[in-house]
């Protein structure tokens, strides 16, 4: 199939951390461009997903932050086992 050159700009450190983890997976940074446009015309959409540092989307974080605040959701106590901990979880799932 025929190429075509194409200058974007990209932040140095992006690049060179895309660089490196295309590498890893047995490609280089051109495909892996390629893939991700084929998908983007495919399917006509931008397919990407923001995380925070602990690897959470945004509305994971809130959802989080949200049953966090909820007074319902704590379980108190000391365990000496998971499985006592699991079962007390369990239980606080199915009072929702």
């Amino acid at each position: 199939m025929p190429t075509t050159a194409t200058s974007i700009r990209l932040n140095p450190e992006i690049k060179k951390q895309a660089q490196v983890i295309s590498k890893k997976m047995g490609t280089n940074l051109s495909n892996v461009i390629n893939m991700y446009l084929a998908q983007f015309v495919h399917e006509k959409r931008l397919n990407i997903v923001l995380r925070d540092e602990e690897g959470f989307t945004a509305e994971a974080s809130a959802q989080l932050l949200h049953d966090w605040k909820d007074p319902h959701n704590v379980v108190t106590g000391r365990y000496t086992n998971a499985e006592d901990l699991i079962r007390d979880l369990d239980l606080l799932k199915r009072k929702k």
